[in-house]
């Protein structure tokens, strides 16, 4: 049988009954492991032929679960270790087909040698997508003596962290309205799209069956937005104005929480100075904010009394989003300060911290207080070595992320402090200005990736490159989804010589003489290390019908937590913060000489001068429901209904300059051109225009500049100045 057969998803009649048949369970990790959308996987002889929900899972999968297939057996699919045999400045690496063992002894005998040469701490570390070999990449890289350890998070999730350390003392991105929430501000996030079956999206839609008012703040009309009793079509990079003028409102009207503020806030006399204009000469009011964010004052104040006065209220903001600006910790901070106002901090139905959260790192929110890259090593002063404090390029964040800032990768190999790298899942286009990052790649000694296929844009920049399995040919890592940890079973064994990463990550570990902190080549002892914490073992789960066990709460969940020290790790009142307080005034930025508390700064559309004379702004990186991020672009199912890049341009905008649906046309920022097709709807309000990235022909990033919010160092994904020209 085929592998074409298989992609078609064809099964023909006299499969049911002739030879072995069974059902695997698994879960599928196309959205970067989060929801973790549960999979039963039809086996025959060994091959999986149809995928199903699973009937023992609260989420089913979407379109791309359904299609994992088409990944699985793909023609391309790399089965087997490559090594280029052209130097490094050889448009073509003529690979050549290598034993496993050849490619983890080249690896280990090459890191050795460079850091012999130049010290350990010259080898990164680099995580991209899935996540899931994060722990184990993390403890390789301490094990050998590297504090490089880095991952795409570095524009995508780590913002949170940054923000959520200095302003709260832990990670979060909200939390989905419960029984007793009221109102749900959902801000910058469209779980319809980016999960559409997981825990966010279902939240919501039973919140709104049972009347709970909703505001979207988004500048596009989304499955998300639809559910909205408020849309504020905030226009792009300038959600840190409107959350002043949030505060402005409760604070003048006297709406926020005074007892909740002045027992538990540090700072919020220089916030509300700020706020009224006392240190500026500007109020933050409505009408100031009008002029900023393209919302009326009057539809401002409405929305600031509904999420005050109809509690409790909670806050759902994502990994990017509006977050994706060069003042991205700020719109983080704001938000957490203005649930902070309402007091909405650890009690029912706002924003909640969990009472006896599972200790096994997982993705989702289950799994945000505790570290998703759980080191299983402890780490010791490495991190006191990493790069990007040698360099001094972003403080901040260098406090408070236990990795490295990727953005300034071409800086550290061109500062000498990037020797060699394996890299996971890499992506070299996933930074603004692609080129400076392979230019960065081409100039290592040695470069290792791993991944499912060979991608030209980002491995003919390296020396070898090692299949890995997808999520049906892999046990680990577990899963914990509410209280419940999932191991996956194998639904068929890796073909050829494919193996898990987390096998491959400890196999070289022991080729690098570290045998005994990688179980001497043991992934089920490494797995059960994993889980320690949680005192459950492989073994136990896999005695569980599904694989899966339930961990039952030791006590029902308890709120205000910060009252009886159960938030700091010292058991004293308060927030795991220098001060024991919200510290909506951080003295650690203040220290750095960064903004104390965040403070309105002007997009780079408005800001710099290269900008002048490009009249929209690009909302860069918005998700697609077929795809995620980069990946799933060669699956036929999804492609077949998402053929070419496209940019969505408003009809206003399109009929000013002559563009029809369909058109090509150009996208042009200083930085750069690129071409797609337009797509003329009213999903974007006039003046803005949306494109998702991960078009390798079609490149936002491409057209993107090297610009850096100071605290958390993310690039200005969403405010690009552009022009779209119709193409003769």
């Amino acid at each position: 049988m085929g592998h074409q057969h298989l992609i078609t998803g064809e099964i023909k009649p006299q499969m049911r009954v002739l030879g072995v048949e069974e059902y695997k369970y698994t879960l599928c990790d196309a959205c970067n492991q989060v929801p973790g959308c549960g999979l039963k996987v039809y086996i025959k002889d060994g091959v999986a032929t149809y995928i199903f929900p699973r009937e023992d899972h609260p989420y089913a999968p979407c379109a791309k679960g359904l299609s994992y297939l088409q990944a699985l057996y793909h023609p391309e699919r790399l089965l087997y270790c490559v090594k280029r045999t052209t130097t490094k400045d050889s448009e073509d690496p003529k690979w050549i087909k290598i034993s496993y063992e050849e490619a983890i002894s080249t690896v280990a005998s090459k890191l050795k040698e460079v850091a012999d040469k130049y010290g350990p701490e010259s080898v990164l570390f680099y995580s991209g997508d899935p996540k899931e070999n994060r722990p184990m990449l993390q403890r390789l890289a301490l094990a050998f003596g590297s504090p490089n350890y880095g991952t795409e998070s570095s524009t995508c999730f780590q913002v949170n962290t940054v923000a959520g350390t200095l302003t709260i003392g832990f990670v979060t991105t909200g939390s989905p309205p419960d029984d007793s929430t009221k109102t749900v501000v959902i801000w910058g996030y469209n779980p319809a799209w980016s999960k559409p079956y997981g825990e966010d999206f279902n939240a919501l839609l039973k919140a709104k069956a049972r009347g709970v008012k909703i505001v979207v703040i988004d500048p596009r009309i989304t499955p998300t937005s639809k559910l909205a009793d408020i849309h504020l079509r905030v226009f792009p990079a300038t959600d840190v104005a409107l959350g002043l003028a949030f505060a402005y409102v409760m604070i003048t009207e006297k709406l926020y929480d005074r007892d909740f503020i002045d027992k538990w806030a540090y700072g919020f006399e220089e916030f509300k100075k700020y706020v009224l204009g006392e240190t500026d000469g500007q109020p933050k009011t409505p009408e100031w904010a009008e002029e900023k964010t393209g919302i009326a004052a009057s539809k401002i104040i409405k929305t600031a009394r509904l999420i005050a006065t109809n509690k409790p209220t909670t806050f759902m903001w994502g990994s990017s989003g509006d977050l994706h600006s060069h003042i991205g910790a700020n719109h983080v901070r704001i938000k957490i300060i203005l649930l902070a106002l309402l007091g909405m901090i650890d009690v029912q139905g706002g924003l909640k911290i969990p009472t006896y959260p599972i200790p096994i790192p997982s993705p989702g929110r289950g799994g945000l207080w505790f570290s998703f890259n759980s080191r299983m090593l402890p780490g010791g002063d490495l991190y006191d070595k990493r790069a990007d404090v040698r360099l001094n390029v972003f403080p901040a964040w260098t406090r408070v992320v236990d990795q490295i800032q990727m953005v300034k990768f071409p800086e550290y190999v061109e500062a000498g402090l990037i020797k060699a790298a394996i890299l996971v899942g890499a992506n070299s286009r996933i930074h603004p200005q692609p080129k400076e990052f392979q230019k960065a790649l081409q100039k290592l000694e040695f470069a290792v990736a791993l991944d499912y296929f060979v991608k030209p844009w980002t491995h003919n920049y390296v020396d070898l490159v090692i299949p890995v399995a997808v999520g049906l040919e892999r046990i680990g890592p577990p899963y914990v989804i509410g209280r419940t940890v999932y191991l996956r079973e194998v639904a068929v064994q890796p073909q050829a010589e494919v193996k898990e990463d987390w096998q491959v990550l400890i196999d070289i570990g022991v080729k690098l003489g570290l045998g005994d902190k990688f179980w001497n080549g043991d992934l089920i002892k490494a797995l059960d290390e994993y889980m320690s914490k949680a005192g459950i073992t492989v073994e136990q789960i896999r005695a569980q019908a599904g694989s899966k066990l339930t961990i039952p709460a030791p006590g029902p969940e308890e709120y205000k937590k910060y009252e009886s020290g159960k938030l700091r790790p010292d058991k004293q009142p308060g927030f795991n913060t220098p001060t024991k307080k919200i510290e909506i005034y951080s003295p650690i930025l203040a220290e750095l000489g960064l903004d104390p508390v965040p403070m309105y700064v002007e997009p780079i559309y408005n800001s710099l001068p290269e900008a002048k004379g490009y009249p929209f702004v690009l909302v860069g990186g918005s998700r697609n429901p077929l795809f995620t991020h980069t990946k799933q672009r060669n699956i036929p199912w999804l492609r077949e209904n998402c053929k070419v890049a496209y940019v969505r341009i408003n009809p206003k905008d399109a009929l000013e300059r002559g563009i029809s649906n369909g058109d090509d046309v150009a996208v042009k920022s200083p930085w750069g051109k690129i071409y797609a097709k337009a797509e003329v709807t009213s999903i974007v309000p006039k003046g803005v225009v949306d494109m998702m990235h991960g078009w390798y022909t079609s490149d936002i990033n491409d057209i993107t500049p090297r610009v850096f919010d100071p605290i958390s160092g993310f690039p200005a994904y969403k405010e690009v100045p552009v022009d779209i020209i119709k193409e003769a």
